[in-house]
């Protein structure tokens, strides 16, 4: 079919597995066993069908997670929330700037959630965006 790739059976299970929130296997090789096809056949069909390695799919997982947390447990330290997803604080932070472009914190202040630690004076800076948008119109 052009323009339409099926997925294969086996990148479908391990998407399914990878998205269900159980513990990510740890490796490439564990889950090319979990799906049932060899690890170099696993390595080939996720480049093919999703333009990436496991590790890369599997750090893109992590911090989907990570971000969940970060929303629904605005209490949490980021480093508590990089143990709660098998992370180093130091590897977490490299991930997000790596896959989203900011850091695990910028992330928190770009959620819409009022969080019980801001202070009166944090929150009467104006916001970057409004001072340079200030500046452009002189």
């Amino acid at each position: 079919m052009y323009g339409r790739v099926e997925i294969h059976a086996a990148v479908q299970r391990l998407l399914a597995h990878l998205s269900s929130g159980l513990p990510l296997p740890g490796s490439a090789r564990h889950a090319a066993r979990l799906v049932g096809v060899s690890h170099s056949h696993l390595h080939h069909l996720l480049k093919q069908q999703l333009g990436r390695t496991y590790l890369g799919l599997v750090r893109e997982i992590r911090v989907q997670r990570a971000c969940q947390l970060l929303e629904s447990c605005p209490q949490s330290s980021i480093s508590e929330v990089a143990e709660a997803t098998g992370y180093t604080t130091r590897s977490m932070c490299r991930d997000f700037v790596r896959i989203l472009g900011v850091t695990p914190s910028q992330t928190r202040t770009r959620i819409p959630v009022v969080r019980a630690d801001m202070t009166s004076t944090s929150a009467a800076r104006p916001a970057p965006s409004t001072r340079s948008s200030a500046r452009s119109e002189r």
